[in-house]
């Protein structure tokens, strides 16, 4: 029994990305259970009471703007959830209501065409594509689209697209993931989109359209300027172990201080806290396996610090504060910092100024940044001292 329970939150632990969990159980209501956020309710919310609503959703890497779109595409009906890319129509066609709009056009087009050949250029065309009758229905479609044109295909499968775009209450855009090296390729897909959108004004459609915070700190493109921003704020603790229950349903596994500590450790960032999750119990198996024993639950916060050590948060640390501490050093610092509270949280600004061996005045400039990012809260102390802890 106990084995069968690290199995079950492993293997939710394990799905990190909605794309790992495959399109098709979305399709078919069997995605894991969704944690409705009051940042997913008011967006909802938002989204029913703003005509020609245009908003976008900014949040850092996995903290769930992809799960968030395929929800709202299961409570909004008539929408379209789509991966954005310069190529939009690419995908738009492999939709079945595109394809069905194209294929309707193509024939149309065609057996207007055939009707007006004569008998002679017919039996040509029924020759070349080894038609048995003179039937035009009874052609094969690539021998359709050959006789329509590659010119007046494009234009077609253009029209089909955007008519399904047209037809739609809600436009869903997952923009792709980018790194400081792909600022060009960031920009000329938002040049797309706006051009996209413009093309749409005349629609009743409503967008919503997720993207990296991280691209937007780093090299804002003007159309954002245009955008309802909602910043997806990293979740609290509370809201992380909240999450975990009704996701899992398990209340056995980790005892609270486990969880809680787990939850505190990655940050609000939801991703992360699955990572977590999975290496706390890849390691208490490890353990298992090697002392030949049974898993003995609840883990413990023992457990939760085996697997997840310092190199481990400070790795994913340092990947993840590269875009709010341009300078190494600062980096280092604020690691160090955050480590330190994890160990002996709360602290005050003194003393954490000399556990860095830096000015008071340094570490506030330092301390006032991890707030902005939601790192770490700061309180009065007895004394009117700042105090400072995790969050």
């Amino acid at each position: 029994m106990q084995t069968e329970k690290l199995s079950l939150v492993y293997n939710w632990a394990s799905q990190l990305t909605s794309e790992t969990i495959g399109r098709q159980l979305y399709d078919k209501n069997e995605a894991p259970k969704f944690y409705e956020t009051r940042f997913f309710k008011l967006l909802c919310w938002k989204i029913r009471n703003t005509p020609h609503a245009l908003i976008a959703v900014s949040g850092l890497q996995g903290s769930g703007k992809t799960r968030i779109l395929l929800e709202l595409q299961k409570d909004f009906p008539k929408s379209i959830y789509c991966k954005w890319s310069r190529n939009w129509l690419k995908e738009a066609l492999t939709w079945d209501s595109t394809r069905m709009i194209y294929t309707k056009y193509v024939q149309g087009e065609g057996e207007g065409i055939y009707d007006e050949l004569s008998a002679k250029e017919k039996n040509k065309l029924i020759n070349k594509y080894a038609v048995r009758s003179m039937e035009f229905e009874d052609f094969p479609f690539f021998a359709m689209e050959k006789i329509v044109g590659k010119s007046q295909c494009n234009e077609f499968k253009r029209e089909a697209a955007m008519q399904v775009f047209e037809g739609s209450d809600l436009i869903l855009l997952d923009m792709p993931d980018y790194n400081k090296y792909t600022p060009s390729l960031m920009n000329l897909d938002f040049d797309e989109l706006q051009r996209f959108w413009g093309s749409l004004t005349g629609s009743k459609a409503k967008f919503v359209i997720a993207f990296q915070k991280e691209l937007i700190m780093r090299n804002p493109h003007f159309f954002i300027g245009k955008l309802d921003l909602m910043d997806l704020e990293p979740l609290s603790t509370q809201e992380l172990i909240e999450a975990y229950n009704i996701c899992t349903g398990d209340t056995e596994l980790f005892s609270q201080e486990a969880l809680t500590l787990l939850a505190q450790l990655s940050r609000g960032i939801f991703r992360r806290f699955k990572k977590y999750i999975r290496s706390t119990i890849e390691g208490t198996m490890e353990e298992n396996l090697k002392a030949n024993r049974e898993a003995s639950i609840p883990l413990t916060p023992e457990h939760v610090n085996k697997a997840i050590t310092e190199k481990v948060l400070s790795a994913d640390l340092e990947l993840e504060l590269c875009d709010v501490f341009k300078e190494k050093e600062k980096r280092t610092q604020a690691i160090g910092l955050l480590n330190q509270l994890r160990v002996s949280s709360p602290l005050n600004q003194k003393e954490a100024a000399k556990f860095l061996s830096l000015s008071e005045a340094t570490t506030g400039k330092l301390i006032n940044k991890l707030l902005a990012y939601r790192y770490i809260e700061r309180k009065r102390g007895e004394g009117a001292e700042w105090i400072i802890s995790l969050c």
